[in-house]
């Protein structure tokens, strides 16, 4: 019978700690953000090495070429295939090249940006997962007692780590939001599609391809990354996109007008016979300007927003700790 119970306990424990997994994720994810500002400035350097190679007027092997796929996804992937439409189409590939040093580079630095306004909340985080244990190991060390009703005091404690567990999920889920303005999930590659779907078009209409074609072509591409985001920006220059017209000062709204606009200016560059690259480009600028600054702003307002936790879940595990020990140590004495 003791070997059943025994087997039931460790069995529950083992599926309870299965169910945290989204926590443990969250304690991976905040060591990974340096990581991922190293592995796109080792991306840089690809794209330069693969650069100097040009200039100096070598021919790149195709292991030269190859190492592009190596940038982190979806970078790499679509930077090579734009590459290699550019170099088999005999058309030029050090601007594209240049402009995808820049965007590695704009988006490592928003990347140290980022992790340092997220860092405050992020240290709250960390406390609420630490603090529990160490003030029951406190307790357990200064009041009477307490040894003589482990069981008791120990349920207290796991209760209270539950809490802090749940406080330190929730402050981390908070910093991720708001390092995405907000967005869904399911729509937080939105953001590096857009970026990237821009960029090709770019390089389209720089290897000579009418802007209206690079549309299709950019269009038919991120329909197999981001169908979603492919059906709200119209998959022809001609079409419209979604019914739903975006509207309001949030990210999603900012990158479904991106679309909008970029249609907009390949038709009316069509009709009055316009450059687009020019236009193209500065509409580009103004859009990861008003992406920053949005999410600026929701990172702006973490720290307040981050008291929500330690007032709902920490304040209430700490107290629950000192009204435990506090009453089974005066118990302890009493008798």
């Amino acid at each position: 019978m003791t070997l059943l119970l025994l087997t039931l306990v460790y069995l529950s424990i083992f599926f309870g700690l299965a169910e945290l997994s989204p926590i443990w994720l969250k304690v991976r994810a905040l060591f990974s953000k340096k990581r991922e500002v190293d592995v796109l400035r080792q991306g840089v350097l690809i794209l330069r090495s693969l650069q100097d190679r040009l200039e100096t007027g070598l021919i790149p092997e195709k292991a030269d070429w190859e190492e592009v796929r190596t940038l982190p996804s979806p970078w790499g992937g679509v930077f090579f295939q734009t590459l290699m439409e550019a170099r088999d189409r005999v058309a030029p590939v050090l601007p594209s090249l240049n402009r995808m040093q820049r965007l590695l580079e704009e988006q490592a630095e928003w990347l140290v940006i980022a992790a340092s306004k997220l860092a405050p909340a992020m240290g709250q985080a960390v406390l609420c997962l630490v603090l529990v244990p160490f003030f029951a190991f406190a307790l357990w060390m200064l009041l009477p007692g307490l040894d003589q009703s482990a069981f008791e005091f120990g349920s207290a404690v796991w209760v209270a780590l539950l809490m802090g567990l749940g406080a330190f999920y929730w402050m981390t889920e908070m910093g991720e939001r708001a390092r995405f303005g907000q967005l869904p999930v399911a729509r937080r590659s939105w953001i590096a599609s857009s970026i990237i779907a821009i960029e090709r078009l770019n390089s389209g209409v720089m290897i000579g391809l009418p802007p209206d074609l690079a549309w299709n072509e950019v269009m038919a591409d991120l329909h197999l990354r981001e169908p979603a985001l492919a059906r709200e920006w119209g998959s022809r220059v001609w079409k419209e996109g979604s019914e739903n017209r975006p509207h309001g000062d949030t990210v999603e709204s900012t990158v479904l007008q991106l679309g909008h606009e970029v249609r907009r200016l390949i038709q009316t560059s069509l009709i009055e016979g316009q450059a687009t690259l020019e236009r193209m480009d500065s509409v580009q600028r103004a859009y990861l300007t008003d992406l920053r600054g949005q999410i600026e702003r929701e990172l702006a307002k973490l720290g307040n927003q981050s008291l929500k936790p330690l007032f709902i879940l920490v304040m209430p595990a700490i107290v629950l700790l000192m009204g435990v020990g506090m009453m089974i140590s005066m118990q302890a004495m009493l008798k």
